[in-house]
């Protein structure tokens, strides 16, 4: 006799089969859960102890470039107590910071954890040495009531060159950091990306036992249609490209932003091979990359510029390849995830442009010449050709700025520049090595080639007429010429030579060329 509430015989398995579906969601709901908490651990962390690093760099950079503005700002004869008390306020602050990046700290800008790296620590310590250096100059210099002339252009072309160390070691400090970021983001990304992986991998396996252990094919047929949805609904929220490869390189699926890379629905391209979206060019670099990851085994990392076709934007890429196998080891396909890095690399960008080019005029500092000269002169060696230097100083430089101000000065600064890049051969290598002082670097260029063209950029700076703010006035520079392998062999050898015949120059009445 059946009971009337006893379930009957066909609705049993269907009964079992919910009760294992709820415990199977639950499960699958437990672990991802617990891969998202690690992940957000992992880029909190980030967030809270690196990024601040980056921040304090800046600010390090900023007060003591703000201090040195305000003393700039204020001679030993006018100066303003008050100003002067803002300015060691500003190097106060830079100290902060500083024990704030070794040691640790808060303010109200947030909490700083101390750097752990041990070469960014003795980097940092560095950087707090040639400020302690900086201050001290800054004391000789706008501490003393009574400075001669004399004495405060020796000082002042010392705060300069400290000023510099300091800068190149601070933006070294930074490169580093970011470099420890990038890195750590690296390793965040393919965290989420292995961890996602082996989502579907679960999936794959929990999908795999339900149909051993389902009898009933439509409901089976039913619960893959609703995971399979689920996961669809899941991809396409995520910000990233994702797409899936057979070992032939067909597509198996792709997410709703790579159906914006190639302008087609998923639909369109289910079945096709990237040679029927992009150029040959393209296509055998993306195989090229589905082929390394499937010689390496494991997940590979690689860059790649993009073109979206749906609306011709481009985006850098950072993308991972990981190769996907059945339990038995074949290879069967190549599953990928493509995160957008243009931003990234746009800093990455700007931070390199810092360290290598001066901040007012554009042109190459005074390391990256150093660097450049000693690439020349080797191939100079190597191919035995000549290489010419000019030491261009512009006239009454300090007079200009005494008499107009430092925003006309800058002016004059910047228009040389540009006149320098426009009159100066495509090959040539301009810098600014301080002040008023500029560095050209001429390949293959024999002395008497570098004497006209030396002389062509003289008259062309005779012409200039710079005016601001309804002030006129014309500048002429002094440049002295030295050559490998007539005046040395080295960059120090030529460049003190050079020096010598640009003050020669100036000996001799200024607005000239010499040679040494």
């Amino acid at each position: 006799m059946t009971l009337k509430n006893s379930p009957s015989a066909s609705e049993v398995p269907l009964f079992l089969h919910l009760k294992r579906r709820f415990f199977i969601n639950l499960t699958t709901f437990f672990i991802f859960s617990l891969m998202i908490g690690v992940l957000f651990y992992h880029g909190y962390s980030i967030a809270t102890k690196q990024l601040p690093l980056v921040d304090a760099t800046m600010e390090v950079k900023l007060e003591v470039a703000v201090a040195r503005l305000i003393f700039a700002k204020n001679s030993t004869n006018n100066s303003s107590p008050a100003q002067i008390k803002e300015a060691w306020l500003h190097l106060d602050e830079v100290d902060w910071y500083i024990n704030a990046m070794l040691f640790g700290g808060s303010n109200q800008e947030g909490v700083f954890y101390p750097i752990s790296k041990q070469k960014i620590r003795e980097e940092l310590i560095l950087v707090g040495r040639l400020f302690e250096k900086l201050k001290v100059l800054f004391i000789q210099r706008y501490g003393s009531t009574a400075i001669q002339q004399t004495q405060s252009s020796v000082i002042n072309l010392k705060i300069e060159q400290a000023y510099d160390e300091f800068f190149v070691a601070t933006d070294n400090i930074e490169t580093l950091i970011q470099k420890q970021i990038d890195k750590e983001l690296q390793q965040h990304w393919l965290l989420g990306s292995l961890l996602f992986i082996a989502s579907l991998l679960m999936g794959f396996i929990l999908s795999f036992f339900i149909y051993q252990q389902e009898k009933n094919r439509n409901i089976l047929i039913k619960l893959l249609g609703s995971n399979e949805a689920r996961m669809k609904g899941l991809v396409n929220t995520l910000p990233d490209l994702i797409w899936l490869k057979s070992a032939d390189g067909i597509y198996l699926n792709c997410n709703s932003k790579f159906e914006n890379l190639f302008g087609h629905k998923e639909s369109e391209i289910i079945g096709k091979t990237d040679y029927d979206f992009v150029s040959n060019d393209e296509a055998e670099f993306f195989r090229k990359n589905d082929k390394a990851a499937e010689a390496l085994g494991k997940p590979r990392m690689n860059e790649e510029l993009l073109t979206f076709s749906y609306d011709g934007h481009k985006e850098w890429t950072e993308t991972i390849k990981a190769p996907m196998y059945e339990k038995n080891g074949k290879f069967i396909g190549i599953l990928g995830i493509g995160r957008d890095i243009t931003e990234r690399k746009k800093i990455q960008d700007q931070i390199k442009f810092q360290a290598t080019h001066d901040g007012l005029t554009g042109l190459l500092n005074r390391v990256e010449a150093e660097k450049s000269f000693a690439r020349e002169l080797d191939r100079s060696i190597r191919y035995s050709h000549s290489l010419s230097l000019f030491m261009v100083d512009i006239d009454f430089f300090k007079s200009i700025n005494d008499t107009y101000g430092h925003s006309l000065g800058d002016k004059v600064l910047q228009e040389f520049s540009y006149n320098l890049e426009e009159n100066m051969r495509t090959s040539d290598i301009n810098s600014r090595f301080g002040g008023e002082e500029f560095v050209v670097i001429l390949p293959e260029t024999i002395p008497s080639q570098a004497i006209a063209l030396a002389e062509r950029l003289r008259k062309s700076i005779q012409n200039m007429v710079i005016s601001e703010d309804g002030i006129k006035v014309n500048i002429t520079a002094s440049i002295g010429v030295a050559s490998y392998p007539e005046n040395g062999n080295d960059f120090s050898e030529i460049l003190q030579k050079a020096d010598t015949a640009m003050y020669k120059a100036k000996d001799q009445g200024r607005n000239r060329v010499k040679v040494y």
